[in-house]
């Protein structure tokens, strides 16, 4: 098994690796990425559902998504803080870095995105059936992006490359 991290940091929230393995007998994937839960970041991942919200999604949501989602090859969850997650690579997409920014045409995909994901998942009886917290799970992350997104669709490129956000718009509805 050869791994390298992914990006400058190996991941954002927990680390993540490119994984190469070598099989004997029923040959798999090429490349995957692993995700691992990170000790640095457990206590607020655990506090806020963080791992337990990603490994519940490729669980129950991922296959009917609009969006490319890396196909889960497996996902588990261990004691709190702890979690697997072997994703497709998806390779030569590379991983967004939060600090660098995006372009201003990246903002405005990435709120298409959230917008064909919220058309999906808005009200859904999926949601409302699932069974982890969602008071800190599916609706709150929903709530969360409908926000970014007014926000993105006012994003403006600063001189040095930077987005930043020309006013909180307020509600998703009026963007």
């Amino acid at each position: 098994l050869v791994t390298t991290p992914v990006g400058d940091r190996g991941g954002v929230n927990g680390d993540a690796f490119r994984a190469q393995p070598a099989y004997e007998g029923v040959p798999g994937p090429e490349r995957l990425i692993a995700k691992f839960g990170t000790p640095g970041v457990r206590g607020v991942a655990v506090f806020q559902g963080w791992y337990e919200r990603e490994v519940r999604f490729y669980e129950q949501f991922a296959a009917e998504t609009p969006l490319r989602t890396p196909r889960a090859h497996a996902v588990a969850l261990g004691r709190p803080g702890e979690c697997v997650l072997l994703l497709e690579d998806l390779a030569p997409r590379v991983q967004g870095d939060q600090e660098a920014s995006c372009s201003a045409e990246q903002a405005l995909a990435v709120a298409r995105a959230i917008g064909t994901m919220h058309a999906r998942w808005w009200g859904s009886p999926q949601i409302e059936a699932a069974e982890w917290d969602l008071e800190l799970g599916v609706e709150a992350v929903l709530e969360e992006e409908v926000g970014e997104a007014a926000v993105l669709a006012r994003a403006v490129p600063e001189p040095d490359g930077r987005i930043v956000a020309e006013r909180h718009l307020g509600p998703a509805d009026q963007v």
